[in-house]
């Protein structure tokens, strides 16, 4: 990855920095036993056997919180010190081999806990669930957009 830079206004600053406090509070509180959410950030590694899938994630889920606690570290120091430099101004990103990963990797996390919260599934609404046209405008669902036209200028720009 060669690095790149994209640009956030001071309101996605902020709506992005809340989110990220909430992702991280999430991943403090819980088990992937507890909240769908979680479980959605440690999906099945066996589709036929359960048992083992159960035992894959007691095994990893420490870890893999970690890495997505470190991750968002990463991603709300880039906004921390974005707001100190640019204040109330549109301010420059800056993506490298080793920011741009961490992007990367919380954008879709927090899509994720994002569709979970929303009862979309992988593909569409989750089975037997319709994602009704006011959810679709609601402003949940708005962010959920958002944050995947984040992570592609991510992807577009980081790499």
């Amino acid at each position: 990855m060669t690095g790149g830079r994209f640009i956030l206004s001071p309101e996605e600053r902020a709506v992005l920095s809340d989110l990220l406090s909430q992702f991280i509070e999430v991943l403090e509180q819980g088990s992937a036993a507890d909240d769908p959410a979680l479980a959605r950030l440690s999906p099945s590694v066996y589709s036929d056997d359960e048992d083992s899938s159960r035992e894959f994630r007691r095994l990893t889920e420490a870890d893999s919180i970690a890495r997505r606690q470190a991750d968002a570290t990463v991603v709300a120091d880039a906004l921390a010190h974005a707001d100190g430099v640019s204040g109330q101004h549109p301010a420059v990103i800056p993506l490298g081999a080793n920011t741009t990963p961490a992007w990367m990797r919380t954008l879709a996390g927090l899509r994720l806990v994002l569709a979970s919260r929303l009862g979309l599934a992988v593909g569409g609404p989750a089975p037997g669930g319709v994602i009704s046209e006011p959810e679709q405008n609601s402003a949940v669902y708005g962010i959920y957009e958002w944050l995947g036209y984040l992570l592609e200028q991510v992807v577009v720009t980081g790499s």
